[in-house]
């Protein structure tokens, strides 16, 4: 784990007191309200970089911060516990554009494994990687394949055709640091399959969440939020792309999709009754209206690093 926090350390800010994007390192942030959040003590804003428009908690946690909000029992079996969500399934039709079957893929943040286990059942060899000890045993065991952690892999000496990170990117410390280690388990012309969040993309959800929470602080009745800071950024489809040109990558395929999350929730949690109805429909005229304009919560893309791109 020594190493692995090395490969994956936060490169830090040379000027003490200035608050800049972990990502492209411009210090004019402003505030994202009404993004924040309590936990141990700690109070964590989410700042909006004015020059590539990633949306970042201030400040980042520490990797022992981020052992612990990542622990299985509080985070992936509460947040992941739907065995075949959809983003799997365009995953699936995105992998198979790509790669045939016998190919080998690496599922960088498996989590509960489900893409692991249906990648396997297609035909695939794959294996998986994980960050926390209880994640790891918990997604070999569900998917019946070799987890590890991410030092271990590199130990290995595997190579891969496709790494697929679905969900993974917003809960790095450094993004483009873990990237260029996990270019080393590609093989010439591999390929990464991307599949994520865009928290702060044009969306029916996103705008009705941000003008409620906007109204019932102006009324006071809403106080931060006391969870952990489980987001560590909060992409737009632009600034989500503008950081793949920025490692310069070739895009191969790129779609921005809609879920209607969290308002259109089909594990049958939340709100009930007229709240959970209208939330519904919420969520329903966002599905529909990104059908025909250019909205959504979530992006599929598939990606290949400069250094193979002559293989």
């Amino acid at each position: 784990m020594a190493r692995t926090e090395r490969l994956l350390r936060d490169a830090g800010s040379p000027d003490p007191g200035i608050v800049r994007c972990p990502l492209c390192g411009d210090d004019r942030s402003v505030p994202a309200f009404p993004y924040e959040t309590l936990w141990n003590s700690h109070h964590y804003a989410y700042l909006s970089c004015r020059n590539c428009g990633t949306g970042f908690v201030d400040p980042l946690p520490s990797e022992a911060e981020l052992l612990e909000i990542y622990r299985w029992a509080t985070y992936h079996s509460a947040h992941y516990n739907d065995t075949s969500p959809p983003r799997h399934q365009r995953s699936m039709r995105a992998l198979s554009r790509i790669l045939h079957p016998g190919g080998a893929v690496l599922d960088f943040g498996c989590g509960a494994g489900d893409f692991l286990r249906a990648i396997r059942t297609a035909g695939y060899r794959c294996a998986g990687v994980e960050y926390e000890p209880s994640t790891i045993r918990e997604a070999a065991n569900r998917a019946g394949v070799s987890v590890r952690t991410l030092e271990e892999t590199l130990r290995s000496g595997d190579r891969f055709d496709v790494i697929h990170m679905s969900d993974v990117l917003p809960h790095l410390r450094e993004p483009a640091i873990s990237l260029r280690v996990l270019e080393r388990l590609l093989r010439p012309a591999g390929m990464f399959l991307f599949d994520g969040p865009l928290e702060n993309n044009a969306s029916v959800v996103s705008w009705t969440a941000s003008s409620v929470k906007k109204i019932r602080r102006m009324l006071r009745v809403e106080s931060p939020r006391e969870a952990p800071p489980t987001m560590l950024y909060r992409f737009t489809a632009a600034s989500q792309r503008k950081f793949f040109e920025r490692m310069g990558y070739r895009e191969m395929f790129f779609e921005v999709y809609e879920t209607g999350w969290p308002y259109r929730a089909t594990d049958g949690t939340g709100t009930k009754g007229l709240a959970k109805s209208v939330k519904g429909a919420i969520g329903w005229l966002a599905v529909s209206a990104a059908k025909v304009l250019p909205l959504g919560n979530r992006y599929t893309a598939v990606y290949r690093p400069e250094t193979n791109l002559g293989g």
